[in-house]
């Protein structure tokens, strides 16, 4: 279970580095992986950040349980935040989403 833990914290320190140098984010591991009032396995803090709407369930496992991990997800969701999937699919990191989640974030609303 150590290893399993550990692997899990590598994942989650790699995926955030990839988001803070891609992106213009503070992304953190969530304390105790979201075993506090935070849920979530990482998060950025700052309301102006372009991720923070957003609540993220990493998985970096051999067996993929998509359905397992989406509900967990989900129900982790706090309102007001969007549910994101990220894993570890034979090297390649993967996005899950609802598709309506996606829409909103690639289509602008043209009345503001």
């Amino acid at each position: 279970m150590v290893n399993a833990n550990r692997k899990g914290k590598d994942y989650e320190r790699k995926v955030t580095k990839k988001f803070n140098k891609a992106l213009p984010t503070n992304l953190r591991r969530t304390p105790q992986s979201g075993g506090m009032e935070f849920k979530g396995d990482i998060l950025d803090t700052n309301p102006d950040s372009p991720v923070y709407t957003f609540h993220f369930e990493l998985k970096n496992q051999k067996t993929i349980h998509i359905n397992k991990w989406v509900k967990q997800c989900v129900n982790d969701c706090p309102p007001g935040k969007t549910p994101i999937l990220i894993f570890n699919l034979h090297g390649v990191d993967m996005v899950v989403m609802e598709l309506n989640d996606w829409f909103g974030c690639i289509i602008k609303d043209e009345t503001q």
